[in-house]
């Protein structure tokens, strides 16, 4: 069953909340079940109690083994594994401005999704979604492979987004603010509580101070523009914007527009010593890397770029192969004439946590940010001609399903692609209907490339994260700190 909306033109930066008790409150989540214990019964024989008096001696003895064992040896890092709970997902989905053009919005899960007008109860469970011109964000509820896209020809550019789970903390770098290129923070609260936000900014030279950009407020259910020139911030140069909650979570976009083009961009990943970005298509125009290092050393990076083959090392296009990065502050590389041989994905590595982002401009504009592995299988809907740009930064092979379904949600078919060490491009032919991607193996990036919606042609690039891998991740750990 398939759902189709279309809303009233024009759009405010502020929509309203609805009651607390909306059905749009409730997130589905699979808890633990307990069983109760048994609290009587009858003796237990001689023989039993006898095996359990000599199991208790041999726990004891091994325990004070292990805890001598501990105060003896020096005290060593312990791996990190990561427990995923699985869960439903709750997505947000921007929307343009229908004065300036139009926007599609399209979503799809493998069971059943919900969806809702920002400030509005959820509908009842369909297939899939879509709506022309919503009036306001829309918010998706559904399984883990919930997927959705937002994509829109604004001035007659083209912009698109994956549409991203709130978050609490979020990275942008190469963002512009001055007379020729304008940015402005989108901020959604998509829960039923107010959110409040901090946003820090860094340039060429170090951080940037900005009055207003502390403790912003934004309501239940609502979205805030945070227009950086409105609070004063204009800069010759691009520089980064870190946004971290003091509560609540968020939905973030970056939204940027003016002589280079329009853009709608997710957040990168945090800052981390090895970055991988999706692979960007060749097309006429400029490529600038931003790197920025937020801590208080300097960093040492090198480029590698993922092309047709495993990483190899990237020149600048007027540096060396390694780039410096003084604490606090955020550097612009060009890489025009390296990228320019084919598609081409990029792998960043640091002796500092650093994060990264790629931006091109030509006709049009268009950035993506370093990415976390697909980590689960995400269902994509259709965007006709759109591409899937696939890059690998591992050594080995990893295989890549594609299951695709029609409008009508009939399965139609599977394609298993292998995807070699590099970057690759998977045509995406539907015009409708979905694709599930499911990863074989781990450390693909995967971004949707779109260059065309019916006449209008330009570059949108959207990152797809960790695909349907969703909940928390809890990293255990020693501590000698602790004793």
């Amino acid at each position: 069953m398939s759902r189709r909306l279309s809303g009233p033109g024009g759009r405010d930066d502020h929509f309203g909340p609805r009651s607390a008790d909306s059905p749009g409150d409730r997130l589905a989540s699979h808890g633990a079940s307990n069983q109760p214990g048994r609290a009587g019964g009858p003796p237990e024989p001689a023989g039993a109690a006898r095996l359990k008096m000599w199991a208790t001696i041999i726990v004891a003895v091994v325990t004070a083994a292990v805890l001598t064992t501990a105060v003896l040896a020096p005290a060593r890092a312990v791996p990190n594994p990561a427990f995923v709970i699985e869960g439903s997902r709750l997505l947000g989905c921007p929307v343009g401005d229908s004065a300036f053009g139009q926007t599609k919005v399209s979503a799809a899960a493998e069971s059943e999704l919900r969806s809702a007008v920002l400030g509005g109860d959820f509908g009842e469970p369909v297939a899939a979604f879509e709506a022309a011109d919503p009036a306001a964000p829309i918010v998706f509820s559904g399984d883990q492979s919930l997927g959705a896209v937002s994509v829109a020809v604004q001035d007659s550019k083209l912009v698109a987004q994956v549409c991203g789970s709130p978050v609490a903390t979020a990275w942008w770098d190469g963002v512009w603010s001055n007379d020729v290129q304008q940015s402005v923070l989108v901020l959604t609260n998509t829960d039923s509580t107010e959110s409040i936000v901090n946003v820090s900014l860094i340039g060429e030279t170090g951080p940037i101070e900005a009055a207003g950009l502390r403790q912003i407020e934004i309501q239940r259910y609502s979205t805030r523009l945070v227009s950086f020139a409105a609070f004063g911030v204009m800069q010759e140069s691009p520089f980064s914007v870190a946004l971290h909650s003091d509560r609540g979570r968020v939905v973030g976009t970056l939204r940027s527009q003016g002589e280079l083009g329009q853009d709608w961009r997710a957040a990168a990943t945090a800052p981390d010593t090895d970055l991988v970005l999706p692979a960007v298509m060749p097309s006429e125009g400029q490529r600038y890397l931003f790197i920025t290092n937020h801590g208080s050393s300097r960093a040492h990076v090198e480029l590698f770029g993922l092309g047709a083959g495993p990483a190899l090392p990237l020149a600048a296009d007027s540096t060396a192969d390694e780039v410096t990065v003084a604490s606090q502050t955020s550097t612009r590389v060009e890489l025009t004439q390296a990228l320019s041989g084919g598609l081409t994905g990029l792998e960043v590595r640091s002796d500092q946590p650093v994060t990264a982002t790629l931006v091109a401009t030509g006709s049009d504009m268009a950035g993506v940010g370093a990415q976390p592995a697909l980590a689960g299988g995400l269902v994509l809907p259709a965007v006709p001609g759109a591409v899937l740009a696939v890059t690998n930064p591992g050594l080995d092979p990893v295989a890549l399903t594609l299951d695709q379904r029609g409008a009508d949600g009939q399965y139609l078919g599977s394609v298993e692609t292998v995807v070699t060490p590099g970057s690759q491009a998977i045509p995406l032919e539907a015009s409708d209907g979905s694709y599930l991607i499911t990863p074989g193996g781990s450390g693909l990036r995967a971004a949707l490339i779109v260059s065309q919606v019916g006449d209008t042609a330009g570059l949108a690039i959207a990152p797809l994260g960790s695909g349907g891998a969703v909940g928390l991740s809890v990293a255990l750990g020693y501590d000698p700190a602790l004793g």
